[in-house]
């Protein structure tokens, strides 16, 4: 993957590459050092993570822990400071109990992840764990409920980092003589006034931050 993806940053006319559902497993020490390295990589990872109990992962069949994981995270953090780390996390899996959700819960607290992407588990016939005893679907909605407040709260706390500052981005959409813009780092950022097209390059500075949207300038 380091090898491809190497190749692609050396071509020309490409701007630059967003990275998601990275897999774990597949984030070597080459591959972070290529991706938290490069200016042309956006510094925003997202990996599917799914877990943070060892005892789920391995009836998921992850092949990989926690503290691999964590170990990633810490990587990407320490070479991308300024790089936005997001995970898709799944609750409800057969099995999960109280212990496991704790254990998730602590493994995220003390991880660097700065949002979250909850699932909420739904069994699907012919799976071996669609089989398997499930929990409950109030106890998978609150589960999901504290998840989500969880990524909610950091994810204010990331944009926050950011407040004043001037960072790189890209138009989304246009809204007359304003715009939606999307920095690199993953923030989205409404602008009263937008001189650039839906994929153009541009720069914006945050200037303000609500509950549901931020709000910038662009920067000219």
């Amino acid at each position: 993957m380091a090898g491809l993806l190497g190749g692609l940053l050396e071509l020309g006319g490409l701007g630059k590459l967003r990275l998601s559902s990275l897999d774990p497993r597949s984030l070597d020490e080459g591959l972070i050092r290529l991706i938290t390295g490069s200016s042309r990589v956006c510094p925003h990872f997202h990996l599917s993570l799914q877990h943070g109990s060892d005892r789920i992962l391995k009836h998921m069949g992850r092949g990989s822990s926690s503290a691999r994981n964590r170990r990633i995270l810490d990587r990407l953090r320490d070479g991308s400071p300024a790089a936005a780390l997001g995970a898709d996390i799944i609750v409800g899996f057969p099995g999960e109990a109280e212990e496991d959700f704790e254990s998730l819960q602590d493994f995220l607290t003390g991880s660097p992840l700065d949002y979250l992407h909850v699932f909420t588990y739904s069994p699907r016939p012919g799976t071996p764990a669609a089989e398997w005893p499930q929990i409950g679907d109030a106890e998978k909605r609150r589960r999901s409920a504290v998840l989500r407040k969880f990524s909610a709260d950091r994810r204010r706390a990331f944009k926050q980092r950011f407040l004043g500052q001037e960072l790189e981005a890209v138009v989304i959409r246009k809204k007359g003589p304003g715009g939606e813009l999307l920095t690199s780092n993953y923030i989205d950022v409404r602008v009263p006034r937008c001189s650039g097209r839906p994929g153009g390059e541009a720069k914006v500075r945050i200037t303000r931050l609500e509950s549901e949207w931020t709000e910038g300038e662009e920067v000219i």
